[in-house]
């Protein structure tokens, strides 16, 4: 069921790979965001955008004690698996530390991976389906890099809150055709044909049975998927889905530029993604 939202005033076939990559280098694109260009590039993309967020949405660029400690506890923990943040409560302190480092990590995977074989291979007009989309910052990269390639998005978290950010984000940008679903994530539902984007979603789920059921029981990871997590939920995943789908693992490195490193208070973004198609 497709929830529409008020927005009201917030406070195996293909071999593994690893690649480094190093930081993006300015392209001389112009336009519109979400317009279509002939090249894409990291930085001139995440400027522009974090360019209408600052004025739309203030709050993301804000740092506070609990956005410290969420980052903090999230760095130390995070790759051990399991859900340690209560996103109903703590949405926009996880937003302010995380939002935009993982905008940049998004936009990083989808242009460095944009041209794989792999990807390549989905058919286009795919629609999306964004699992535990959060605020939306994997959506919006994939709307930013490959929005010729879809018709349509759908953001899937149990979050209202969440949501409800994400919907006042993509109403900044103009983006139609974003649907929004506010519903527990079930991986043994089935859900639609399609690509999903998944993006550190995979590090929260502390069920060990449900991985061999994604990979053989059901529809979950639709036709194609690109997935962003910690290096060793990659590898999990790659051995407990390579029999049902081809992958292609990447790591990319890009040290920030001085104006990106004030916003997102990192030196150095690394990111870790596998790319699957279903055989």
């Amino acid at each position: 069921m497709k929830t529409s939202l008020q927005l009201p005033s917030l406070p195996s076939a293909i071999p593994n790979k690893e690649i480094t990559v190093p930081s993006p280098s300015v392209a001389c694109a112009t336009g519109s965001v979400l317009s279509q260009r002939n090249m894409h590039d990291v930085d001139k993309i995440f400027d522009e955008l974090t360019e209408q967020f600052h004025f739309a949405v203030p709050e993301l660029l804000g740092t506070t004690r609990d956005s410290r400690r969420i980052k903090l506890k999230l760095e130390l923990l995070g790759s051990k698996g399991g859900r340690f943040v209560d996103y109903d409560q703590d949405y926009l302190a996880f937003n302010q530390a995380f939002f935009f480092k993982n905008l940049y990590k998004c936009l990083l995977a989808l242009e460095n991976t944009r041209k794989c074989s792999l990807l390549k291979a989905c058919p286009a007009g795919l629609p999306v389906l964004d699992i535990g989309s959060g605020a939306g910052t994997f959506s919006i990269a994939w709307s930013a890099i490959m929005r010729s390639y879809t018709p349509t998005i759908e953001l899937f978290d149990n979050c209202f809150s969440q949501l409800t950010l994400a919907a006042r984000i993509f109403s900044v940008l103009d983006a139609k055709k974003i649907y929004y679903r506010c519903e527990a994530v079930s991986p043994r539902q089935d859900y639609s044909r399609g690509l999903r984007l998944i993006s550190y979603w995979f590090c929260e789920q502390d069920d060990h049975a449900l991985w061999s059921h994604i990979a053989t029981k059901n529809g979950f990871l639709g036709d194609c998927a690109i997935v962003i997590d910690y290096p060793n939920v990659i590898e999990r995943i790659i051995s407990s889905l390579c029999r049902c789908f081809h992958t292609a693992s990447f790591s990319f490195e890009a040290e920030l530029v001085r104006r990106h490193r004030l916003i997102i208070n990192e030196d150095i973004i690394r990111v870790h993604v596998v790319l699957l198609k279903r055989k």
